[in-house]
């Protein structure tokens, strides 16, 4: 209106607000990781933020290609779109799964064994699990230093590795051969001979 309040036509200009913007991605924690074989990978997942609708993480979707049992590198992706179907651009995070577990030995059987002098002895082994690979008995090396001939305290050691060269913490036997069984004597010849009287005796002796 002018001083004397001579009031104008209205004039209207019509705003529309619309929302064409995909939301941001966050990722929660590093962009790349590490992870052990053979252990349970839980991502730290990711936040999303839209300009218009604000906090929208409850839409994610993320595909995660991981996979522990095998050493490798992999990605887990985070998708998302606001209410709209506006897309956000994808984030990825890169999970590298490396082997630096050595695997585990146990004996079989007693770690103290005892065996007579000059009998047969059967080593019952060992046995090597390794958190990648599994079951890698096949890798066992064995040092075996028993003589069953020499009564002594012996000992068997058992080493392993797994394919990424991770060595084994080594596990030993300890054999003791030890000699409790006396000697067996054997009469040679007969065990009652007669000698004629006033003649000289030769005994036929006897061996041990």
């Amino acid at each position: 209106s002018d001083s004397t309040d001579n009031a104008a036509a209205p004039v209207v200009r019509t705003v529309t607000v619309e929302d064409t913007t995909g939301p941001v991605i966050s990722l929660v924690g590093d962009a790349a990781v590490t992870a052990e074989c053979g252990s349970m990978y839980v991502d730290d997942g990711a936040s999303a933020l839209d300009a218009c609708e604000g906090d929208v993480s409850d839409r994610l979707q993320m595909a995660s290609a991981v996979d522990t049992s095998i050493p490798g590198d992999y990605t887990v992706t985070y998708n998302c779109s606001d209410s709209l179907g506006n897309d956000a651009a994808p984030v990825v995070r890169t999970v590298t799964v490396v082997d630096t577990t050595a695997p585990a030995l146990t004996l079989t059987g007693d770690a103290s064994v005892t065996v007579e002098c000059n009998t047969a002895y059967a080593d019952a082994g060992a046995a090597a699990l390794d958190a990648c690979e599994g079951d890698v008995s096949n890798r066992i090396t064995t040092l075996n230093t028993f003589n069953p001939t020499i009564p002594c305290v012996y000992t068997v050691t058992f080493t392993a590795n797994d394919s990424a060269g991770n060595a084994a913490a080594p596990v030993v036997r300890t054999v003791t051969v030890t000699d409790t069984e006396a000697p067996v004597i054997s009469l040679v010849g007969n065990a009652a001979v007669t000698a004629q009287c006033g003649e000289a005796y030769a005994d036929a002796g006897a061996t041990a």
